[in-house]
């Protein structure tokens, strides 16, 4: 699935926060990010934030301090936020916001496992080299 801030796809909100919610029961959440333009707060508190929240911890992120390629959540539940104020580059609107993919992934891979035991039959072959 895709999640993309309203600002990149040409819909300005200016001085809004974006919310949103992933909540798969029993089941962790992969974020990658294929775009981020999110300016930083400057010296005046102007700027954005992304922020990437679980329930052990809370991530804020912006163009100097950028999100890792991808995130695995420790829970089920991620929420993400992203607060635009309205940022000028030499008097030029910007276009800022981020684009991610999201996946859906097991919390443990004992699906995987068959728990069937089967013998090996075999011989092993000890060599001893006498000089």
């Amino acid at each position: 699935m895709v999640l993309t801030s309203m600002s990149l796809l040409g819909l300005s909100f200016v001085g809004t926060t974006e919310l949103w919610t992933i909540h798969y029961p029993r089941k962790r959440v992969q974020l990658i990010f294929k775009d981020f333009f999110v300016a930083c707060k400057n010296k005046d508190g102007i700027g954005s934030t992304l922020k990437v929240i679980e329930s052990t911890y809370e991530r804020t992120f912006c163009s100097l301090s950028r999100p890792p390629d991808t995130i695995y959540s420790v829970s089920d539940l991620i929420n993400i936020s992203f607060a635009r104020s309205e940022i000028r580059i030499h008097e030029v609107p910007y276009t800022e916001g981020f684009r991610l993919i999201y996946h859906v992934m097991n919390t443990s891979y004992e699906h995987l496992i068959g728990f069937e035991t089967k013998r090996i039959e075999g011989k092993l072959y000890v060599l001893f080299v006498h000089k």
